[in-house]
């Protein structure tokens, strides 16, 4: 497989944990991760890697009202 292509399984995985992420409305943690896909923990650390990646680090702030919440991401 070339470099730079993305399996459509892994990209379903990923596009569940950044709507699991903007459900809870935090960055999930490696258990969480592994528990929601069944991966390896190194898996589910490159999975975490590429969350952190795709949201900017205000996306979660705890103070923002809820419907405000994920504005940064439309």
């Amino acid at each position: 497989m070339p470099i730079g292509m993305i399996r459509i399984k892994t990209l379903v995985k990923f596009l569940g944990l950044c709507e699991l992420a903007k459900q809870r409305n935090r960055l999930l943690t490696l258990s969480e991760i592994i528990q929601e896909i069944h991966c390896s923990r190194g898996h589910a650390y490159n999975y975490r890697r590429a969350l952190r990646k795709s949201f900017p680090p205000e996306t979660f702030d705890p103070d923002r009202p809820r419907e405000l919440a994920q504005e940064c991401l439309t």
